[in-house]
């Protein structure tokens, strides 16, 4: 989450909006995985 987090300002920061797309990607996945695992518990 703070890996996500500071992905997006870094992203905001540099203007850079793949960057900021891709961190909201991969902490999307990642969320969305979790709870794949947590439901299948």
């Amino acid at each position: 989450m703070i890996i996500l987090l500071s992905g997006l300002i870094w992203g905001i920061r540099d203007n850079n909006v793949m960057l900021e797309l891709n961190a909201l990607i991969i902490g999307s996945a990642i969320f969305y995985i979790a709870n794949l695992l947590l439901k299948k518990d």
